[in-house]
């Protein structure tokens, strides 16, 4: 899967349909400035880039992907941006790196259908 989408990263940025769900799904998750995000499977940011202008100035968004090639292009995407509430982390979404009740909103916009056993990851995020 990492390998796959080291592959996709370049490309990733020209699909429109992923900017146009990740806009759609910030929206629906009604975020308000100074909460705390998560979004789950970040890929090249557009979800956490969106939630970190909504929450913002006070608010944070943290993204997580198992691909570094993928957080390099939101890494980048948020210097262009010069958003500093959101930062970028390389990790497993069943098991992220980030302690209990640091966030009030976890986003996640396809990555669940990459995952092997749904129920797990989704029961990690509301235990």
């Amino acid at each position: 899967m990492v390998t796959l989408c080291a592959q996709l990263a370049e490309g990733y940025e020209q699909l429109r349909f992923v900017r146009i769900i990740a806009a759609r799904l910030v929206e629906r998750a009604a975020l308000h400035p100074g909460e705390r995000g998560l979004d789950v499977g970040t890929g090249t940011g557009h979800v956490a880039l969106d939630a970190a202008s909504a929450v913002s100035p006070d608010g944070h968004v943290t993204g997580i992907d198992i691909s570094a090639a993928m957080l390099a292009h939101a890494r980048r995407k948020a210097q262009d941006a010069s958003l500093t509430n959101v930062d970028f982390q390389e990790g497993d979404a069943q098991t992220p790196a980030l302690p209990d009740a640091s966030v009030q909103v976890v986003m996640s916009a396809s990555v669940i259908f990459f995952r092997v056993c749904p129920a797990f990851y989704t029961r990690r995020y509301w235990a």
